[in-house]
Parts: C-alpha cells; structure tokens; sequence
C-alpha cells in the first residue's frame, strides 16, 4: 500500500474534525450565550492544540500524528468525564476524529519509511 492513501485520509479527517471543532467554538465565544466555565477553557484549548497538531502533522506525519493522537486520546478522557452520561458516545466525538486522523498520520508515516527503506535496498 502506498503512504498516499492514509496520508490523505488523515490530511482531510484532521482537517475537518480541527475546521467544525474551531468554528464550533468560535460561535460559541462570538454568540456569548454560554457562560465561560473551566470547562469551556479546557475544551478550546485541547481543541486549539488539536488543530495545531493536525497543522504540523501536515509537515512532520510521525511527530504531528503523535500529537495528535495524544491530543485526540486527551480529548476522549475529557469529554467521558466531563460528561453527565452517554460518557462513551462524548468521549467518541471529542476525541475520536483526532485519534482516527493520528493513526493514518502515523500510518503513512511508517509507510513513508517502509517504502524509503526498500528503495535502498541493492537489487530493486
């Protein structure tokens, strides 16, 4: 398999899990409805973190995609705890788009070396 294909599947997972994640906040902030809790500040900045890590994973797959599934997995504890019930489902749609988009980063980063290393290799 060709590092193409997780490469781009982590590319527009992470993306667009990031873009609806910040436009979520950004509403929220801009509207200002909802009252700023502790909560809200945790959310913004692993959201925040997220997007970031996405962003260098676009350069760096092995180190962003580290991040960012860490940042997914940081997500997913957060929002089952921090939810009043459905804990999986909230730890799910917190996290789980950045854990998804972190293991195809991290795949094709592996692939990347994979396919690298056989390319060196005498007699191919």
């Amino acid at each position: 398999m060709s590092a193409d294909v997780p490469r781009w599947i982590a590319r527009i997972t992470g993306s667009l899990a990031s873009a609806i994640f910040l436009i979520i906040i950004i509403a929220g902030a801009l509207s200002g409805e909802e009252p700023w809790t502790a909560e809200s500040t945790i959310l913004t900045v692993l959201f925040a973190a997220s997007a970031l890590s996405v962003l260098i994973a676009w350069w760096k797959e092995g180190l962003g995609g580290s991040l960012v599934t860490a940042c997914g997995l940081a997500g997913f504890i957060f929002g089952g705890v921090a939810a009043g019930r459905n804990k999986l489902v909230a730890g799910l749609i917190t996290g789980g788009p950045f854990v998804v988009a972190g293991f195809f980063f991290i795949s094709s980063w592996w692939l990347s070396r994979k396919e690298a290393a056989g390319s060196l290799r005498p007699g191919r």
